[in-house]
Order: structure tokens, then C-alpha cells, then sequence
């Protein structure tokens, strides 16, 4: 045995325990002693890439440390959020609350929104809007998944238009489903994850039937999850606890004539222990809140009377006759 085999051994003994995967190898058993340099060199290059994978994988555990903190922490609010829920399970939308049972839009079960073809991007944004109110309401991303033929005439979601209306894009996870069933289902799983969401809405074009309903709201009722249905198309009204009708209106202006607010016209078809009616809504993307258009509300009660009277009488008298009485 020569005089370098031991220390040569011993060198690849004490690697081989501090790298069992292989990873970095100093050198072997029979190394000769003229290749001394050499083997050196092979050393430092394997070292250094060893190196390198040790701190990826440390920054990686340290990725997973945080994931996990943050997800108990998330299922710890979401559990708040839960028992605070069942109190009081609302979204609160805000002149809209007086209308609504219980102060605000009610969580856990099935809001449904419609519009004919014209005014599907209106129900949209009315639909982003009220994700925008989740988002400052409650922790965790909101979850929009649509069918691929809701898609299909206008297109997807724009990310500057969506931070314009208030809503925080990078907690915003699309889904796009091929058929309405994989959408349901995809709704479905979403409300059931263990993690925490927000809100979860949905994009279908045809109906929902009480079966499939039932199994929304049981879904959303655990951890009262804000759940909202676009459904287009000449299907059948589901069972929801509300129906949202979205018309689209001109958009308010500021003092210099640029388009500030966007204005909606909803009418509640249903609403559970509600009062159903039609108001002309403006959404402040600052306040995260909505507002009656109280202005133009007072003038449409007064405008009735004027069109009848001018029917009546459809021109104006002569000033001589006004002075006669």
C-alpha cells in the first residue's frame, strides 16, 4: 500500500459523509500522488457548484418556511373571518346596504348577476367591482373563474382597467374553464380549498339548476365565502339568494370633463327578506364603496308629472293669455 492511499482515503471517507448524495467528490482511493493539482482543481469546481445548490436549497426552505407561516396565518384570519360570518355573513356595498337583508350582500350562498349581450362587459364591472370590496373586506385572493364561450365575445380581463376600479390584480387568480360544468365544479373546488379566498365569482352562459345551487351554497356556507354567478344567455333563473340585472350607464364626470366614476344601472329581481328595486349606482374605486345617484334619482320623480302636462298641453299660450290667467 502506498504511503498516499490512507490520506487519500480518508479524504474521500470524511466527503462521502458530508455529501452522501454525491454531489462533490474530492478525489478517489487510488488517486496517484502526480495528480495532485489536478484533482484540486476538480475539487474547488464541484465545491463551488455544491455551494451554489446548498444556499438554492436553503433559499428554497426558506421560501416554504414563509408559505407555511403565511398560510397559518391565513387560515387563522379565515377562521376569524368564519366565526365572525356566521354572525353576520355580509359583503357591505354601501348606499346598497339599506336595501339588502342584514346591512350588505349576503356571503356564503349564491349571488346571481345578469345582463342581455350588450351589457355584459357593464356586468363585468359590476361583478369587479364588488371583488374589489372582498379584497378590502376580508384576506386572501379573489377567484374569477369563466367558461371559454363567456369569453368568447369580449375578450379577457384587462389588468390596468381591473387597478382602476380598485381591485388588486396581484390577489386576483383567473380560471378559464372549457364548458360550463367544468366551470361549476372549478367554483365548487374553489370554495372548498382549505386555504383562504376572498371571494370567488363566476362567468357561465347557461343555467344553474337547484342541484348544482345546493352544492355552491353548502360549498360557500363553511367558511361564508362571497360568492357571486354571472350568467348570461336565455337559461332559466337560478335559485339565488339575490338577482343582480346590470345595465350600463354614462359614467360620471369630473370638473374638467374626464370620466371619473363609473355608473351602473342594477335592478334587484330577488332578494331574500330584501326590497327589490332599480337605482342608478356610481362606484367610487378610492372609498370602495357604492353610491346612489341621488341627483339624478330626484329628477326622474319630477319628470313623470312634466311629460304629462306637457302632453296635455303641448304647446305654451301666448304671453297675453298667461297674463289674463
Amino acid at each position: 500500500m502506498s504511503k498516499h492511499m490512507f490520506p487519500a482515503s480518508r479524504a474521500a471517507a470524511s466527503t462521502a459523509l458530508a455529501d452522501p448524495d454525491g454531489l462533490m467528490l474530492a478525489g478517489s482511493q487510488d488517486t496517484p500522488p502526480n495528480s495532485k493539482n489536478h484533482s484540486e482543481g476538480h475539487s474547488d469546481k464541484h465545491y463551488g457548484r455544491h455551494s451554489d445548490r446548498l444556499h438554492q436549497l436553503e433559499a428554497l426552505r426558506e421560501t416554504l418556511q414563509r408559505l407555511e407561516a403565511s398560510h397559518r396565518a391565513c387560515a387563522t384570519a379565515s377562521g376569524a373571518s368564519a366565526e365572525a360570518g356566521r354572525a353576520r355573513p355580509v359583503l357591505h356595498l354601501g348606499d346598497l346596504d339599506a336595501h339588502l337583508p342584514g346591512d350588505g350582500l349576503p356571503a356564503g350562498v349564491l349571488n346571481e348577476i345578469t345582463a342581455d349581450y350588450a351589457n355584459r362587459p357593464a356586468a363585468y364591472g359590476f361583478a369587479f367591482a364588488l371583488m374589489a370590496l372582498a379584497q378590502q373586506a376580508r384576506s386572501g385572493p379573489v377567484v374569477l373563474v369563466m367558461s371559454r364561450r363567456a369569453l368568447r365575445d369580449f375578450g379577457h380581463p384587462y389588468g390596468h382597467g381591473l387597478a382602476q376600479l380598485g381591485l388588486d390584480v396581484g390577489r386576483l387568480i383567473l380560471v378559464e374553464a372549457g364548458k360550463d360544468e367544468d366551470a361549476l365544479w372549478a367554483i365548487e373546488e374553489a370554495l372548498r380549498a382549505q386555504g383562504c379566498v376572498s371571494m370567488v365569482a363566476g362567468a357561465i352562459t347557461g343555467s344553474v339548476d337547484l342541484s348544482e345551487a345546493r352544492r355552491l351554497n353548502l360549498a360557500a356556507q363553511s367558511a361564508a365565502t362571497p360568492l357571486a354567478l354571472l350568467r348570461y344567455g336565455p337559461g332559466d333563473a337560478g335559485p339565488a339568494a339575490t338577482r343582480w340585472r346590470i345595465t350600463s350607464a354614462g359614467a360620471a364626470k369630473n370638473d374638467f370633463g374626464a370620466l371619473s366614476h363609473p355608473r351602473w344601472h342594477a335592478s334587484l329581481e330577488r332578494c331574500r327578506n330584501g326590497r327589490p328595486g332599480h337605482w342608478l349606482i356610481e362606484w367610487n374605486h378610492v372609498a370602495h364603496r357604492f353610491h346612489l345617484v341621488e341627483s339624478l334619482a330626484h329628477r326622474a320623480t319630477v319628470a313623470q308629472p312634466q311629460r304629462r302636462a306637457a302632453a296635455a298641453f303641448p304647446y305654451a299660450p301666448p304671453a297675453g293669455l298667461r297674463r289674463a290667467g
